[in-house]
């Protein structure tokens, strides 16, 4: 695998819109949105046109390896699917992200599981299919392979469903005493920069104000004596088939859960939504009960997919 230069972008856009599920994030990085790195298979020009594969990783550790083994195979060799697995688990994995895990997707989905599993094991790595609702700790599991499942929910598109949508995000529902809801603004570093507080915030998802801004995105927090303890915000903000699409971020301080704050400032991110004419999307990991019980009560539905759940592997990344 080589690094691409972003001259090569475009072509790799083309790879990704062959995905049957959601990979804002990694279009967000082709895009100059999100911090991150695109790798393409070595000596692509010699088989094609364009790369026959792909692996886009942005810095909080979401990636995605996409592109036919089948294509990959006729023209390299039948062993280079295998080959990027391999240089997955040496090379890149000392890559220097923000997130301690590098979170892993495929496509095509059952093609790149036989070869991921296959080649994985023979590397002598373990799997642990977890589902539980807190993430593992890295300490404990940082020799191991994790199988996961990703969620994505939709929100409703028709105008009477968004009708019934807005109807239900307006239900008035009081905040707790000595809280207040405001728009997040990004010039505010105490509203911007919340990677260190948080698990994920806006830094986490944009270089800076101004990429936030130049991505017309949009957010709220919750404030408590001054302080942002709650943050809802579109993480990711990509066109797609001409349809705006904001990917929703959310979370709480430990401290300050079990108040309605994250239902709240999401009601107010998506009310903005609607209004600005953006699809929301929202993603989890199948398992975290808290955010898949908060998506359905704001009025998302589950998205399936004909080839089965979206598997992501789940590996801790050796710092250097």
């Amino acid at each position: 695998m080589q690094l691409a230069s972003p001259e090569v972008y475009p072509a790799v856009v083309s790879l990704l819109t062959a995905v049957p599920f959601y990979t804002g994030f990694a279009e967000s990085v082709l895009y100059g949105t999100t911090p991150g790195v695109v790798y393409i298979n070595s000596n692509w020009q010699e088989y094609g046109k364009e790369p026959q594969v792909a692996y886009i990783i942005m810095k909080f550790g979401m990636s995605v390896l996409c592109g036919s083994p089948a294509a990959i195979a006729s023209s390299h060799g039948v062993d280079y699917g295998e080959s990027i697995i391999s240089w997955l688990l040496t090379s890149f994995r000392k890559c220097k992200v923000a997130a301690p895990f590098e979170c892993l997707q495929a496509s095509p989905v059952l093609e790149w599981n036989d070869i991921i599993r296959s080649r994985m094991l023979a590397h002598g790595e373990s799997f642990i299919t977890f589902s539980d609702d807190q993430m593992p700790n890295p300490d404990i599991i940082k020799d191991k392979l994790l199988l996961m499942e990703r969620v994505v929910f939709q929100f409703p598109n028709s105008p009477d469903d968004q009708q019934n949508a807005n109807s239900l995000l307006t239900t008035c529902r009081a905040l707790p005493e000595g809280y207040s809801i405001v728009p997040l603004i990004p010039q505010e570093n105490s509203h911007f920069y919340l990677s260190n507080t948080f698990h994920i915030g806006p830094d986490t998802f944009f270089a800076d104000a101004a990429a936030w801004e130049a991505a017309d995105s949009v957010g709220y927090v919750a404030l408590y004596e001054g302080i942002v303890v709650a943050i809802a915000f579109s993480a990711i903000r990509i066109t797609k088939e001409g349809v705006d699409l904001a990917e929703i971020g959310v979370e709480t301080s430990m401290e300050h859960r079990g108040k309605g704050l994250a239902w709240s400032v999401c009601a107010e991110m998506l009310k903005c939504c609607i209004i600005k004419h953006l699809t929301p999307v929202w993603c989890c990991r199948r398992g975290n009960s808290g955010s898949e019980r908060l998506a359905r009560s704001l009025g998302f539905i589950e998205k399936t997919f004909g080839f089965g759940p979206i598997n992501y592997y789940m590996l801790p990344i050796a710092q250097e």
